[in-house]
């Protein structure tokens, strides 16, 4: 099961790696890339930071990770793997913030997207 999490947490690094060097801005790193780099090094203070950091941010931020996984052309352990870490950085923004809506979207669509035909 923990294999299983790495797996999707490195593909969907790999791909937000991508798509941010193919758009000439990788200068600068995004909330959700520094979140996963200090989610993978199991660096709780850093993700409390981040999340701290950009407290206003976090709620666009989770629901861009959401309409993300929504494409039809999206790969399942693509999917996975970012509602993983949606979930992760939600329920870290609920621990800070004490708002639970975030998380509670995340898990609508995780229910969501088990109950669709792929």
């Amino acid at each position: 099961m923990l294999t299983r999490k790495i797996t999707y947490i490195l593909v969907f690094a790999f791909s937000i790696t991508i798509l941010i060097c193919s758009s000439g801005v990788a200068s600068e790193k995004s909330i959700t890339e520094s979140y996963i780099e200090a989610f993978e090094t199991n660096n709780q203070t850093m993700t409390y930071k981040i999340v701290e950091d950009n407290v206003e941010k976090i709620p666009a931020e989770l629901k861009t990770l959401i309409y993300s996984t929504m494409a039809p052309n999206v790969e399942v352990e693509k999917k996975e793997a970012t509602l993983y870490i949606a979930e992760q950085m939600a329920i870290t923004y609920k621990e800070v913030t004490g708002d639970f809506e975030p998380l509670r979207e995340i898990k609508k669509e995780q229910f969501e997207s088990k109950l669709s035909v792929q």
